[in-house]
């Protein structure tokens, strides 16, 4: 009998607000701001735990068709987009964890990429911000493919263009969407969530801290 040789983890896919900056807490206060003015009241964290990596336009629609209001969901994406970026400039903060784990990757020989949802002048700002552009060896976003997350497509992106298969790549992401999005792109997946998450997430491992996931845990997986 000829043994199946296991895949091996050879590059790491960064989701980027929530996993790398800690930018998906201001977009989903946001969100519940906007959404407030329209009369309906949802707080930031059940935003992002239904919709972190959906495209803004389209989570809009979808609260607003929800609760019966009629809403211009494109109109509300572009203000969302011009009081992040007010926010933006008064600084970005990096997940805690986040610098030190892309340091021991690089220095272990992975292959690291980010895969958005954000568009790509924001993911340059962002990862120069926080001086670490340099250290990935490719970006994807949404918008370079057309769909949003849970579609696969942006992550099948990154994985392409470092020149690495699926099935030897692991996404880390704090969203639902992006983590079925890796699942159905045929990658590990880690979700980096709060304590006290009980959704049944489909992922490999969970972490609460990106302090806790080390570099024997994900050669593990």
């Amino acid at each position: 009998m000829i043994a199946l040789m296991r895949p091996m983890v050879r590059a790491v896919i960064f989701d980027m607000d929530g996993v790398i900056s800690d930018t998906q807490s201001i977009y989903s206060q946001i969100d519940s701001d906007l959404l407030a003015a329209e009369g309906i009241d949802i707080d930031p964290a059940d935003v992002t735990a239904r919709f972190a990596g959906v495209k803004s336009a389209l989570m809009f629609q979808t609260i607003l068709w929800e609760n019966g209001k009629g809403g211009d969901f494109n109109a509300m994406a572009d203000e969302k987009r011009q009081r992040y970026k007010e926010i933006l400039e008064r600084g970005v903060r990096s997940i805690p964890g986040s610098l030190e784990l892309i340091d021991s990757l690089k220095s272990s020989g992975f292959q690291i990429a980010v895969g958005s949802a954000s568009q790509l002048p924001l993911i340059d700002f962002i990862l120069d911000s926080l001086k670490i552009r340099s250290k990935f060896d490719a970006i994807a976003s949404t918008e370079e493919v057309g769909k949003g997350k849970p579609a696969p497509d942006v992550f099948l992106l990154a994985a392409k263009r470092i020149g690495v298969s699926p099935e030897d790549c692991v996404v880390i992401e704090d969203g639902l969407a992006g983590m079925i999005g890796a699942k159905r792109a045929g990658m590990k997946c880690i979700a980096l969530v709060p304590e006290g998450s009980n959704a049944d997430y489909p992922v490999d491992i969970i972490v609460h801290s990106l302090k806790d996931l080390t570099i024997e845990k994900i050669k593990k997986l």
